[in-house]
C-alpha cells in the first residue's frame, strides 16, 4: 500500500494538488503543515513522507487551484436528497463531478476558480446526528483515495472538473436545503419575550397565525414536501427547485442568496415573515397591525416597556442598514433615526454610538462631503482584462436618420441622447429608428403618457411597421421603468425624459438607464434647456451620453446638429436640415452635412406685457445667440416671424424664399 500511496501522492502533486501525509486518526503526520497551504511539496518531500504506510490528504483552496470538497457525513444520510435537488436545478452537473466513498459518507470534489474558496463551512446538521454536510475549503484538508476506506466511484483526481460560480451556488444551496436543525437562538423572531406573562402580538401570531397565504400572496410557490415532512417553497421568479423550507408551518429557513428580502442561511418565525413581507421589515408597524387584528395585547398603552418607544438595538440598526441602504449608497444620521422611529435625544445617542461601531467594523464609512453623512461600504469585483476585444460584439450597426450613422457609431451599453424643444421632431426621430431597425434588432420602446395606444398604432401603420411584431415591445413610462429594460442586444427607445426643476432628478433617471443596460443601447429623448443651447439635466446628463444630437424647428424646416460625441473630434457643429413627408419620415433638405454654427440673423422681439417697443428687432453679434435672447426666444408664445437663409447650394431657391436664418 505504501508504494501505491507514494505513486498517488506524486501523481496528485503533478496535477496541481498540495498533498500531506496523515495518521490513521486523520491528524497530519507532520509537525507543521501550514506552509503547504501556500506551496506544493517537492517530489523529494513526498518520497520521504510516504515511505511507510500513511494516509494521503489534499489541502483545499487556492494552493490546489481553487479546490473544494463537499463532505457528506453520517453515512451520507443527506446525499440522496442533495443529489435530487442538484439534478432538478442543473441536469448533468452531478455526472461531471468527482465522487468518492469515505468510511462514513461521500466526497464530492471540484474546482471553482471564479471565486475565492471560503474556509470549512457547515451547511447542514441534525439535532440528534450532528453535522450532516460541510465543505473543506481554504485552510482545510481532506483524506482521499487511495487512503484506507476511501474509494473513487466517479472521476479522477488527475482531471478535476472546473465549475462556474453559479453551478457551485447550486451545489451549496442544495446542501443547505438538507439542513434539519436550527438552534432556537438563531431564529429571527422580531421581538423579545417578556417576563410579565403578557402575550405580545408577534408571539400570538407565531402560535396561531398562518403564513401560507402571506407567502403565496408575495409570489412564493409551494413545491411539495421532503422526506422529513418539511414544506418546500420557491422564491418569486424561480421555476425549478426550491429556495426555502417551512418546518411545522412556523419556521421559514431560507437557503437561497436571491430570496429578497430574506437573508441567506437564515431562519424566520411566522411573525418575522409577516413583518418582512407585509411591512418591509418594520417590526413595530407589524406588531401594531396585528394588535389591531386582535393578536396579543389589545391596546398599545398596555405594551411592556421594551415595546414602548425603546431605543433600537444594534441588531435593529444592522437590519435597517441591510434592507434600506444599498452598498455604496449615501445616508445621514437623521435618515437612519427617522427610519428607526427614533426622535428622543436619549434614543438618538444610542444610534450614534451604534453607528460608530459599524464604522469601526467597516460596514459604514464617514462621508466628509455630506454633513452628518455616511455611506455603506461596497466590495467590487475586479475586471478580467484577459482576452481580445470582439469588435463585432461591441458595435451596433443600426441605421440612424439623415445618415447620421456614417458619423457616429453606438456600441453596447452606450447612450445616444436626442434633445430638442417640444415640436422639434424627437418622437419622429425615435419612431424612424424603430422603422429602420426592427427587422435586425429587438426594439424596446418606452413612451410617455402623452402617447395613447391608438396614436402609437397609427404611427406604426403610417411608417409601415407590422403590428404586432415579435421584435417590438412597447410599454408605458411609469416610475421605475428603468428596471424593465431587458438584457441582451436590443435598442431601447425612451420618449421622453421630462425636464425637472431639479436637474439631479434627470441625472438620476439617466444613471438608472445606464445601470440597467446589459448588452443593449439606449436612445432617449430629452427637452432642450429653456435658456441655453444644451439639453436639460446636470453634468451627468451631458457626460454620460456618448453622443448628443440637437433638434430644432424653424417654420416647416427642421435642423439636426451634432452637439457632442465621444467617437472622434471635429464632429461637434455638424448640422443638416430636413423635413417630414406624408409618411412621417425624415428626409434631408441639404445634400450633405455641413460644419458650422447655426445662429439667428434677427431675433423677434415680441411684447409680453412687461416690455415695450414691440415689433423691434435686435441684431445678434457674430459667434452665436446670447443667453438672454435665447431665453426670450423660448418664452415667446406667439407666432414668430423668422426668416431662414442658407449658404448657396444648401437649399433650393424655391424652398428658401421666406427664410432668413444664417448658416455659417
Amino acid at each position: 500500500m505504501g508504494k501505491n500511496i507514494l505513486n498517488a501522492a506524486l501523481t496528485y502533486r503533478d496535477a496541481g494538488l498540495s498533498v500531506i501525509p496523515c495518521n490513521r486518526d486523520k491528524t497530519p503526520a507532520l509537525g507543521s503543515w501550514t506552509e503547504y497551504q501556500d506551496r506544493i511539496a517537492a517530489p523529494k518531500e513526498c518520497q520521504q513522507w510516504f515511505r511507510q504506510e500513511q494516509q494521503i490528504a489534499v489541502i483545499c483552496g487556492r494552493v490546489s487551484g481553487a479546490l473544494e470538497i463537499i463532505d457528506f457525513d453520517q453515512n451520507a444520510a443527506s446525499f440522496e436528497g442533495w443529489a435530487k435537488f442538484v439534478q432538478v436545478e442543473a441536469p448533468g452537473l452531478l455526472d461531471r463531478l468527482i465522487m468518492e466513498v469515505s468510511p462514513h459518507g461521500v466526497h464530492i470534489v471540484y474546482r471553482c476558480p471564479e471565486i475565492i474558496i471560503p474556509g470549512n463551512t457547515k451547511l447542514a446538521s441534525s439535532e440528534d446526528k450532528g453535522t450532516l454536510i460541510e465543505t473543506r475549503g481554504e485552510g482545510g484538508y481532506c483524506l482521499v483515495s487511495p487512503s484506507k476506506g476511501y474509494e473513487l466511484k466517479q472521476g479522477c483526481f488527475t482531471d478535476i472538473p472546473v465549475i462556474s460560480k453559479d453551478e457551485r451556488a447550486i451545489l451549496i444551496d442544495a446542501a443547505r436545503a438538507c439542513n434539519q436543525y436550527i438552534k432556537p437562538s438563531q431564529i429571527q423572531k422580531g421581538y423579545q419575550e417578556t417576563k410579565s406573562g403578557d402575550l405580545l402580538p408577534g408571539q400570538d401570531f407565531d402560535q396561531r397565525g398562518d403564513v401560507h397565504p402571506i407567502l403565496e400572496r408575495h409570489g412564493w410557490m409551494f413545491k411539495g414536501t421532503d422526506k422529513e415532512g418539511r414544506e418546500q417553497y420557491a422564491r418569486p421568479g424561480k421555476v425549478k427547485g426550491c429556495s426555502a423550507t417551512l418546518t411545522d408551518g412556523k419556521i421559514l429557513y431560507v437557503f437561497s442568496s436571491n430570496a429578497d428580502p430574506f437573508e441567506l442561511n437564515t431562519a424566520y418565525s411566522s411573525f418575522a415573515v409577516y413583518a418582512m413581507l407585509e411591512h418591509e421589515g418594520d417590526f413595530k408597524a407589524a406588531a401594531r397591525a396585528l394588535a389591531g387584528q386582535g393578536y396579543g395585547i389589545s391596546s398599545e398603552k398596555d405594551l411592556p416597556s421594551q415595546m414602548k418607544n425603546s431605543a433600537p438595538t444594534m441588531a435593529d440598526l444592522r437590519e435597517y442598514i441591510d434592507f434600506c441602504v444599498a452598498p455604496g449608497q449615501k445616508t445621514t444620521v437623521d435618515e437612519i433615526c427617522k427610519g428607526l422611529s427614533c426622535y428622543k435625544r436619549d434614543e438618538r445617542k444610542i444610534v450614534y454610538k451604534n453607528i460608530s461601531r459599524l464604522c469601526s467594523e467597516g460596514v459604514l464609512k464617514k462621508d466628509d462631503y455630506l454633513h452628518g453623512g455616511y455611506r455603506r461600504a461596497v466590495a467590487l469585483d475586479c475586471y478580467d482584462l484577459g482576452g481580445v476585444v470582439q469588435e463585432d460584439e461591441l458595435n451596433f450597426n443600426i441605421v440612424l436618420p439623415l445618415e447620421l450613422h456614417n458619423f457616429i457609431s453606438v456600441k453596447i451599453n452606450q447612450l445616444l441622447q436626442v434633445s430638442g424643444r417640444y415640436d422639434a421632431g424627437k418622437s419622429t426621430f425615435l419612431f424612424q429608428i424603430m422603422a429602420d431597425n426592427y427587422q435586425d434588432y429587438k426594439i424596446f420602446h418606452i413612451v410617455s403618457e402623452e402617447w395613447s395606444l391608438n396614436a402609437i398604432k397609427e404611427r406604426m401603420d403610417i411608417l409601415g411597421i407590422p403590428r404586432p411584431h415579435k421584435n417590438i415591445t412597447v410599454i408605458p413610462m411609469r416610475p421605475g421603468y428603468e428596471d424593465s429594460i431587458p438584457e441582451g442586444r436590443c435598442i431601447v427607445l425612451i420618449d421622453y425624459i421630462r425636464a425637472d426643476q431639479n436637474p439631479f432628478e434627470t441625472d438620476a433617471q439617466i444613471q438608472r438607464i445606464l445601470r440597467n443596460l446589459k448588452g443593449g443601447i439606449a436612445i432617449f429623448a430629452t427637452q432642450k434647456h429653456p435658456g441655453l443651447d444644451r439639453p436639460v439635466g446636470g453634468q451627468f446628463a451631458i457626460h454620460a451620453s456618448h453622443h448628443i444630437v440637437m433638434l430644432d424647428k424653424i417654420k416647416e424646416y427642421f435642423t439636426c446638429k451634432i452637439y457632442r460625441t465621444k467617437n472622434s473630434k471635429n464632429l461637434e457643429g455638424l448640422y443638416r436640415t430636413f423635413k417630414l413627408n406624408d409618411q412621417k419620415r425624415i428626409y434631408p433638405v441639404m445634400d450633405s452635412w455641413k460644419q458650422g454654427i447655426i445662429k439667428w440673423d434677427k431675433e423677434p422681439f415680441i411684447k409680453d406685457g412687461n416690455d415695450g417697443d414691440a415689433g423691434k428687432f435686435n441684431a445678434v453679434k457674430p459667434g452665436g445667440t446670447p443667453v438672454d435672447k435665447e431665453r426670450k426666444k423660448e418664452r415667446t408664445k406667439g407666432k414668430k416671424k423668422e426668416n431662414f437663409s442658407s449658404e448657396s447650394g444648401d437649399l433650393n431657391q424655391t424652398e428658401t424664399q421666406n427664410v432668413d436664418i444664417l448658416c455659417v
